[in-house]
């Protein structure tokens, strides 16, 4: 007889390549959990919620088409656009939107962010880019991006050594040193246009280390300097960012998104590299992405959990936005599936997302999304136990359940790596003062009722005979949740 204990499942997703030692176990699959860190390694629950903070009553119809976190000074301000054609302040505590601080603009048009002096630049590629600086006496003014009479309007925007950059098909346009309303000085503001034989449109601009980050589909170039005397761009890589809004610094690299997710680094070696795809595990997905919504992709770093959450649109799911999960201490992957998003930001260290309906939503937080139901599941891979040809049974299965969470699922076994072979049985908890023994239970230990306040594990048995065995928590109601930090298969019997 054998034992399997399981204690670290921070292998995440891996639609293939799974990992099932007792080390490093993987998920053949999931939805909506992620990990959770315990005292002897690394659990699994379900994620959090998300609920809507805007209290501002909306017309009908409106979206929100961008959020910013502002700063000033030691202060910030978080600032939106909507489909009314207004940009203005939130107040996340109150819920309150202030007064339209700007009218008339796009009522489509996803709008672009950069902290440039004191103030936010907004650009939406469609109307004409304009500075805002709170608490000023004009608190609004045009940044005049025009050259030739003709106006510079992009989405790829960025700071760098004080001069604002906008991309604008294959050009890229630089205001004055320190101005962003001076774009025609001789010797001072200009433009480069279809560098190194490409003219492919620049779709993001992100400053990253000593150089800002061209990125084309198809290329990434190095851009260093500090004025038109010493301008340099250089070729970088044959892969750049899809989108104007997914390219992220954290860890000391810039990770994009390019049907797979990359990064930029600096190595060892004091030199600039492009990492290899760290998607390939999750990639059978991509399949299902909405093309047509690939310049949308939206990515945030999300500090305090060591995440970069990337939004993308699938074809399969009509009304959502699933977001993929990268958690860089471990380097694994999970997915959200959740409301239909257009936008998102970090404001003050939490992740906020505008939707199509106008809301302006909290994420990770509460128990459910904005009042619906958080559908889970969670799929183990099928465990061999010994070897795969061999029928074997499982003496008893101990489940350390994590007492913080509800715990109250369904779960299935399921047999042979065959989906149609399945027992299913029903999961819940007794109330907090309820002990595993107590009479109230009446020892039908099938009806898996256990206490809230103990780690104690809870036994389980598998039915019958099997080859291999994979196990399924699921959940759809309001009230359903899960969490685990620990498997144990005890005295594992191979057939003669």
């Amino acid at each position: 007889m054998t034992n399997l204990i399981l204690k670290d499942w921070s292998g995440g997703i891996r639609y293939n390549a799974l990992n099932q030692s007792e080390k490093k176990t993987s998920w053949a699959g999931a939805q909506n959990v992620e990990l959770k860190s315990g005292h002897d390694g690394y659990g699994v629950c379900r994620m959090n919620g998300n609920a809507n903070l805007l209290k501002s009553a909306l017309p009908a119809g409106t979206k929100i088409l961008g959020l910013f976190e502002y700063k000033k000074g030691d202060s910030k301000y978080f600032v939106v656009n909507t489909s009314e054609g207004f940009f203005l302040e939130f107040d996340p505590s109150t819920g309150i939107l202030s007064v339209p601080l700007k009218f008339g603009l796009s009522t489509t048009a996803r709008c672009s962010y950069v902290n440039f002096q004191n103030g936010v630049i907004v650009s939406n590629g469609v109307d004409d880019p304009f500075f805002y600086e709170h608490g000023a006496d004009v608190p609004v003014k045009q940044c005049k991006a025009a050259r030739y009479n003709v106006p510079i309007r992009g989405t790829a925007l960025a700071e760098y050594n004080n001069r604002l950059f906008i991309g604008v098909g294959g050009t890229i346009f630089y205001s004055a040193l320190g101005r962003y309303d001076d774009w025609t000085t001789a010797d001072d503001a200009g433009y480069i246009s279809d560098f190194h034989n490409t003219s492919a449109s620049i779709l993001a601009l992100k400053k990253y280390g000593e150089y800002l980050a061209i990125h084309k589909e198809g290329y990434t170039f190095l851009l260093t300097g500090t004025s038109p005397l010493d301008f340099s761009v250089c070729p970088f890589t044959d892969k750049g960012s899809s989108s104007s809004f997914c390219v992220v610094n954290a860890e000391g690299k810039q990770f994009f998104f390019n049907n797979g997710v990359y990064f930029l680094e600096y190595n060892s070696m004091l030199q600039y590299k492009l990492s290899d795809e760290i998607t390939p595990h999750v990639r059978p997905d991509f399949i299902n992405i909405d093309k047509t919504g690939i310049k949308d992709i939206t990515a945030v770093h999300y500090a305090k959990k060591n995440q970069i959450w990337f939004f993308m649109n699938y074809l399969n799911l009509a009304g959502y936005s699933v977001c993929w999960i990268y958690d860089f201490i471990n380097n694994c992957w999970f997915k959200r599936v959740q409301q239909e998003i257009i936008c998102a930001c970090v404001y003050d260290d939490n992740i906020y997302t505008g939707t199509a309906d106008g809301k302006i939503l909290l994420e990770d937080f509460g128990n459910s999304f904005d009042g619906e139901p958080i559908e889970f599941f969670f799929e183990t891979p099928y465990f061999n136990l010994g070897l795969s040809s061999k029928q074997k049974s499982v003496e008893e299965l101990n489940i350390l359940f994590d007492y913080s969470n509800i715990n109250k699922f369904q779960l299935e076994y399921r047999y042979n790596d065959d989906d149609r072979l399945v027992d299913t049985e029903s999961v819940d908890q007794l109330d907090p003062e309820t002990l595993i023994w107590d009479s109230e239970t009446q020892g039908l230990w099938s009806q898996k009722y256990f206490s809230v306040n103990t780690c104690t594990p809870v036994s389980f048995f598998p039915p019958g005979t099997f080859r291999s065995l994979q196990l399924r928590f699921r959940g759809s109601d309001i009230d359903e949740d899960f969490g685990i930090s620990g498997m144990e298969f005890l005295n594992v019997e191979m057939e003669d």
